[in-house]
């Protein structure tokens, strides 16, 4: 993988700043409107790609943690629980790593459809460490191993849900929110909820297509024709919407692994993986901050419409 680090990344937005600074030099020669989105973009670009720096230093702790252990599964007899949830694992850091790829080439729309299969890879990884912890669903474990069988989607959350209930830090988090509703049907119907906006983009609905694809799909009346898009994504909110629902799964990613690795890890890896949960709990002002910068420069609902058209020729 090509590795961007964190100091590339603040480079990134120190070239940006120089840049916007012989922009503002040559604003006699430029339409101020046009000048003003291309500050804002450039901004965004390079707060965006520091994020994605962050991201990846924590995918890759994710990895080396994942590949430490790796002797200690018996991944060619094993048939538990605990082997099964390690096997997983893999497939959730591959995952994260394309899904990242894509987001660093602007690809959206590629990115958008590889969402719900991480989101099941880390509820069948959690699936399967409750049930080798606790000794439960044995059959369906044994199928997964023998008969190439993942339990339906549905199972899934109505078990996890259920163990997630049971736990005392799960229920601080929930909080309030044990006073109205039932704890365990409240998970299930989030985790299923989801599951649906997931889905959206890997059963091609038009409302994922057009969002993802048509330029100023949300602010135009398609009177301008502004066309598709068939690589990049330059509807900067629609890119940033995409990145935000990234940077969750990857927080529940590091949370997945501090569950399923808590009884393996050293005292180093242990206390890297805590410390990215806490950063990707923290994150969440930064996300939000984002959010603001991107919503208020390009629009609520993420497309900058016909006046932004020109992006895509600067992101080439």
């Amino acid at each position: 993988m090509n590795i961007v680090s964190l100091d590339s990344a603040r480079q990134l937005e120190e070239d940006v700043e120089a840049a916007l600074r012989m922009i503002v030099l040559r604003a006699d020669c430029a339409d101020t409107r046009t000048l003003r989105k291309r500050r804002f973009f450039m901004r965004a670009v390079a707060a965006i790609a520091r994020q994605l720096a962050e991201d990846e230093q924590a995918i890759l702790a994710l990895e080396a943690v994942h590949r430490s252990h790796e002797r200690e599964f018996d991944l060619d007899k094993g048939r538990d629980g605990r082997t099964a949830s390690y096997t997983v694992n893999a497939r959730v850091v591959c995952l994260l790593n394309t899904i990242l790829r894509l987001l660093k080439c602007w690809d959206a729309s590629g990115a958008a459809i590889l969402l719900r299969p991480l989101s099941e890879a880390l509820l069948l990884s959690m699936y399967f460490r409750f049930s080798g912890t606790l000794g439960d669903n044995e059959c369906e474990i044994s199928k997964w191993f023998q008969d190439d069988y993942t339990p339906p989607a549905k199972v899934l959350r109505d078990y996890v849900s259920r163990k997630m209930h049971a736990s005392r830090k799960m229920r601080e988090m929930l909080g309030e929110a044990f006073a109205d509703a039932d704890p365990h049907k409240l998970l299930s119907d989030k985790l299923f909820e989801l599951n649906q906006f997931y889905s959206k983009f890997v059963h091609h609905t038009r409302e994922s297509i057009m969002k993802h694809s048509y330029k100023g799909y949300v602010a135009s009346n398609f009177s301008s024709r502004l066309g598709f898009e068939y690589r990049r994504c330059t509807m900067v909110g629609v890119y940033w919407a995409t990145v935000e629902v990234f940077e969750k799964l990857l927080l529940e990613a590091v949370i997945v692994f501090n569950q399923c690795f808590a009884d393996v890890t050293t005292g180093e890896e242990h206390d890297t993986l805590v410390r990215l949960w806490k950063r990707y709990l923290d994150a969440t002002i930064r996300v939000d901050r984002l959010r603001e910068f991107v919503a208020a420069h390009f629009g609520d609902r993420g497309n900058p419409g016909p006046a932004a058209s020109g992006f895509s020729e600067e992101t080439e």
